[in-house]
């Protein structure tokens, strides 16, 4: 089963147990803002999202959303991962990072992020990652910059605009 750690905290597959958690990122207003269409997502919808993340598990457990927990006590804080991503027909991976609201501001999703660069580097599977993310979300950009990842171009991503940050590994 796949598990990884960090300083403070650890990352999981996610296991039916956690849909509660995933419904309240998914249906949190301020979560979504910047996720998709920034729309919250209706029980179905999360189970479909659920589905998605599963889907990446068999492919190849290294891929995927992983659930964020803190260390020290187990609580679950977010998600975290590498991705697959089909950009304007290219596959792409690109390291995501959500944390929920209360833990913003703690640097969580820098490490969360910067966790995910070094496990691509060992996984050798690209000399590219991305990160797609909409213009106005500066608390993301900044932690796109700060694991060293800089500004592609921007482009147009399941109908909103985008800016393609890149690392090369």
């Amino acid at each position: 089963m796949f598990e990884l750690q960090s300083k403070r905290l650890r990352y999981r597959n996610y296991t039916d147990a956690d849909f509660y958690f995933l419904k309240g990122l998914l249906q949190s207003k301020d979560m979504m803002r910047y996720i998709g269409d920034g729309h919250t997502r209706n029980d179905a919808e999360v189970e479909q999202f659920a589905s998605w993340i599963h889907m990446h598990y068999r492919q190849d457990e290294n891929l995927g959303l992983k659930i964020i927990e803190i260390r020290k006590t187990g609580e679950p804080i977010g998600h975290a991962g590498i991705v697959p991503q089909n950009l304007n027909g290219e596959e792409k991976l690109e390291i995501g990072y959500w944390i929920a609201q209360a833990y913003w501001g703690q640097k969580f999703a820098t490490e969360a992020a910067q966790t995910f660069v070094h496990f691509a580097e060992q996984l050798q599977y690209n000399k590219e990652l991305i990160a797609i993310i909409q213009p106005n979300n500066i608390p993301s950009i900044k932690v796109a910059q700060t694991i060293g990842m800089k500004l592609g171009k921007a482009d147009v991503y399941n109908g909103q605009n985008v800016h393609i940050y890149q690392k090369e590994l």
